[in-house]
């Protein structure tokens, strides 16, 4: 027999003696425990019998808890339940405060548009300026619009004027008298319309008045455009280009198209 051989008969006997050994130290155990039936004492076998090797531990007895389970389905549509719910709460709350402040914004942006457009029809008619003895330079022409005829409540009115409200910049024929015009142009696809603006910086009889100078789009979003003019006794919803008089008063009503109106009326300057 090699030794190879012999080794592995030693070995195999040495295992089986000390699987043994343990087995009988357990019978032992049991017997000299006093006060206590046997039959009433599990036997606790420090290494498995059954297993192919006669000295291997019980791993699975020693760590397994028998009061450990899993969860049950109940248990599981119950914790579903609650994160849905919480999710849903985290959601409400993120998509109220998105709308909120989508809300402010265009609040704010719809507010810097009307204060713009107030602010520079009011500064420009403050300052309008007429004199009989530089015609045709100078003008104060107000137009009533109605697109849909018979309609008063669609209003797109023009209003053309001279006025000092304007710098000039240097190195240029400019001078701090232009001509500005507020009117509107019908979008490309017809529907609705746009406001416009034209300023004229430098006035010469080669360009009459009405006519030339470099126009811009102002905005969209309105809805209604109104002027009226105060003449000393009455409102009137036109100013002929041919009176070389100011009106004491001019009213400029705005609609836009979130339904906000805005209403002011400008002294004019007439001391100039």
């Amino acid at each position: 027999m090699s030794d190879h051989a012999e080794y592995t008969l030693h070995l195999h006997g040495a295992l089986k003696s000390v699987g043994m050994n343990g087995m009988r130290n357990a019978e032992l155990k049991q017997k000299t425990i006093t006060g206590k039936s046997a039959s009433k004492v599990p036997v606790q076998y420090p290494f498995n019998p059954n297993s192919a090797c006669p000295g291997a531990l019980e791993t699975d007895r020693e760590f397994r808890n028998p009061h450990s389970r899993g969860f049950t389905l109940l248990e599981v549509l119950i914790a579903t339940a609650i994160m849905a719910g919480i999710v849903t709460v985290i959601y409400t709350s993120f998509f109220t405060a998105s709308r909120n402040v989508e809300q402010a914004e265009n609040m704010r942006d719809t507010s810097d548009l009307v204060r713009t457009l107030i602010s520079k029809i009011s500064n420009d008619v403050a300052n309008a300026y007429v004199n009989p003895a530089m015609d045709p330079l100078t003008v104060f022409y107000g137009k009533k619009v109605q697109p849909d005829m018979g309609s008063d409540t669609t209003r797109y009115d023009e209003l053309y004027l001279t006025t000092l409200a304007n710098s000039r910049r240097p190195g240029t024929k400019e001078t701090d008298l232009w001509e500005v015009g507020y009117y509107f142009k019908q979008k490309p696809d017809g529907k609705g319309y746009v406001m416009m603006r034209r300023e004229k910086r430098e006035l010469t009889k080669d360009v009459p008045a009405l006519e030339g100078g470099i126009e811009y789009e102002l905005t969209d979003k309105v809805e209604r455009f109104q002027f009226q003019y105060y003449n000393g006794f009455s409102w009137v919803d036109e100013w002929p280009r041919s009176n070389f008089m100011l009106p004491k008063v001019v009213q400029i009503s705005l609609l836009l198209d979130d339904g906000s109106a805005y209403t002011m009326k400008v002294d004019v300057d007439r001391g100039r």
